[in-house]
């Protein structure tokens, strides 16, 4: 959760199966307590990067409004970048 308790930051795992290879990956960002009007799809959160393939995915939030998504044994190219900022949340990529 971000420091002002407005956003969360979270990794979904899909466990993969002998054809895929691997576990899927996807990091979302949400909003704690969305407004009324904001449970439209896109508004209350949105996914940022996911990962199909050989590797791991872990989030964290390295300031108040900048989020941390560390890809641990993967390639760069198996990663898919939606996003880069939501709501004024700087989302970095690091790997490993």
């Amino acid at each position: 959760m971000s420091n002002d308790g407005r956003f969360w930051a979270r990794v979904h795992l899909d466990r993969g199966s002998a054809v895929v290879g691997g576990d899927w990956y996807a990091v979302d960002i949400v909003k704690v307590h969305p407004a009324w009007f904001e449970f439209l799809p896109r508004m209350q959160g949105s996914e940022v990067c996911t990962l199909q393939g050989p590797g791991k995915i872990d989030v964290s939030w390295a300031a108040p409004k900048e989020v941390l998504v560390t890809c641990a044994g993967c390639k760069q190219q198996d990663v898919y970048i939606y996003q880069r900022a939501w709501e004024g949340i700087t989302i970095k990529y690091q790997f490993r």
